[in-house]
């Protein structure tokens, strides 16, 4: 089974439903038929957003209120402790993903984007580090296994840029304007961080062919 997850580096639910799924497959016994493959989908693809609190830019964005969004993300910090995620949106800093994500996608291929990727949501959405800052980069997907001269050569380029691109074009093809979304064997998918029954209902389904 081949399960590919469009998803951001900065999206607290792409966290969570990342992890739902490991779950889901975890109950089936599925770890070892499993390939999972980290597609890139930039939640805002500002290049230089202002590093500032993601608390601040949310209420300017959307006109909330500081404890309207304080709220909102002590549910979703919530539901990462649940599933075990030091999951902490409010001490997050707004920062391009753009990086992040080539990363994510240079390390598919030695099938390490899973561990990149959870390296970079840490780094985000734990350490409140500044992930459009290419040291903070290079020493979460280097600590995650990544190779050091792959991960400086793709810092010092605009390597798998264009595959980022490719990636968001393919999700709108599908008609995506969220995610997470996760796609089974491209005939079955599951939009959003939806709850654990149905990311288990999915993958037995899939499984079942």
């Amino acid at each position: 089974m081949i399960v590919e997850i469009w998803a951001d580096v900065v999206c607290p639910w792409c966290w969570i439903g990342e992890a739902r799924l490991a779950r889901a497959i975890a109950a089936a016994g599925a770890q070892d038929d499993t390939r999972i493959e980290m597609r890139a989908f930039r939640l805002d693809p500002d290049p230089d957003p202002p590093r500032v609190p993601t608390v601040e830019r949310l209420q300017r964005k959307y006109g909330w209120t500081e404890a309207d969004t304080l709220a909102r993300m002590a549910q979703i910090a919530e539901l990462g402790s649940e599933l075990g995620l030091p999951l902490h949106p409010e001490r997050a800093i707004s920062a391009p993903s753009t990086d992040a994500l080539r990363l994510v996608l240079a390390a598919r291929p030695a099938g390490m984007d899973v561990a990149v990727m959870t390296a970079l949501h840490r780094a985000h959405f734990t350490d409140a580090l500044d992930i459009g800052d290419h040291n903070v980069l290079r020493a979460a997907a280097t600590g995650a296994g990544l190779d050091r001269p792959l991960t400086d050569e793709v810092l010092g380029s605009d390597r798998h840029a264009d595959e980022v691109e490719a990636d968001e074009h393919e999700a709108r093809a599908f008609g995506v304007q969220g995610v997470p979304f996760t796609v089974f064997d491209r005939r079955l998918a599951v939009s959003g961080a939806q709850a654990q029954e149905v990311f288990d209902e999915a993958v037995r389904r899939a499984l079942a062919g």
